[in-house]
């Protein structure tokens, strides 16, 4: 198709962005373009959501499975408290050792030893020396606990779900956005529209300007709509008024774009 410029004063027309003025000269370009790096990191963070939130339903499954082995095989026994000590990253970690006598699933005994993370309170009330009540696996003595054991809650499920459902619905939302840009940029057309309002303010470091404009549809209907962009270079500058030519670019009633 033969491209048509629209009927636009650009001695006044105003562009949210300077980089569309191609669209005005030749019909085509490219919709607030971002870094590389950028889109990358964008398309990734559902995609890595999606696999950590596999990993924390596949651990609390194995959790949960840990924890009826334990109630429905496990043997409880006790244990003699040997050593304390803690551990300090972001926060204080604390950890007891202790030993058991275990017998495994062939009546074979031995000594075993296991240290375990514990909380503060726990940590303090528990001297070198102490006899504690702890929980182990006859198949394999090297898995106990220390009494009580913490049941799983509804919590362990509910946070890997937030992952892996969350993450698919911003993946669709971001495909959803790649589409009607590339629609856009590829089977819009250019048409004439004006400023309702114009304001500008600092946004988390940066000056966003936020424009309300309207147009008028190859069928006659009156269209309206907002859109925020930074523009750094209007910082302190005068910024347009109502009435002021913008330029729509149009694919249909629910896709459009101020340039």
């Amino acid at each position: 198709m033969l491209f048509r410029p629209p009927q636009i004063d650009e001695s006044r027309l105003f562009l949210l962005s300077e980089k569309h003025r191609s669209f005005i000269k030749t019909g085509k370009g490219k919709l607030y373009e971002v870094p590389r790096y950028a889109e990358i990191i964008v398309w990734a963070i559902p995609i890595v959501g999606i696999i950590f939130g596999i990993q924390l339903l596949i651990s609390e499954l194995n959790r949960r499975a840990l924890y009826e082995d334990l109630m429905q095989t496990g043997v409880t026994t006790q244990a003699e408290i040997i050593s304390h000590r803690t551990a300090e990253e972001k926060s204080t970690t604390y950890y007891v050792t202790y030993r058991f006598n275990g017998t495994a699933i062939d009546h074979t005994s031995q000594m075993y030893t296991k240290e375990e993370d514990v909380g503060h309170t726990s940590y303090d009330a528990i001297k070198d020396g102490d006899s504690v009540t702890i929980h182990y696996l006859p198949r394999d003595p090297n898995i106990s606990y220390l009494e009580p054991l913490m049941e799983p809650s509804i919590l362990g499920l509910l946070i890997p779900a937030f992952y892996f459902l969350g993450s698919p619905y911003i993946l669709y939302f971001l495909i959803r956005l790649y589409r009607k840009r590339h629609k856009l940029e590829n089977e819009g057309q250019v048409l004439p529209g004006e400023l309702v309002e114009c304001t500008g303010r600092k946004v988390k470091g940066k000056y966003q300007v936020t424009v309300k404009y309207r147009f008028a549809t190859p069928i006659g209907e009156n269209k309206s709509a907002s859109y925020s962009h930074a523009r750094e270079d209007l910082v302190g500058a005068l910024l347009p008024t109502s009435d002021t030519p913008v330029a729509v670019l149009y694919v249909d009633e629910k896709t459009f774009n101020i340039l």
